[in-house]
């Protein structure tokens, strides 16, 4: 079984997504946030993993995003300021 870090590593190149994509995927997971919820935890944890291998792996966060966004993640987890009011740029 390989790790996210490998398989982000081993990803091929592909196109960026379009923005109806994205939008069309943001309405999608809004619904899934309200009638699901079961979502929002399982989700988290995905996503938490994903941008984690990703801040972890040589080369795949050389701006810092990844890790900047993990370390303000666990600002809001112990102060509960919303992230959006931060004023910090992500």
């Amino acid at each position: 079984m390989s790790t996210a870090a490998e398989w982000i590593a081993a990803a091929p190149a592909v196109e960026p997504m379009t923005d109806q994509r994205y939008l069309d995927l943001w309405d999608e997971t809004r619904q899934a946030v309200i009638h699901d919820p079961a979502y929002l935890p399982d989700i988290f944890h995905y996503m938490f993993g994903y941008i984690g291998a990703r801040a972890k792996t040589p080369g795949l966060d050389d701006d810092g995003w990844a890790a900047a966004l993990l370390e303000i993640a666990a600002l809001r987890a112990k102060d509960g300021i919303p992230m959006n009011e931060r004023g910090e740029r992500l």
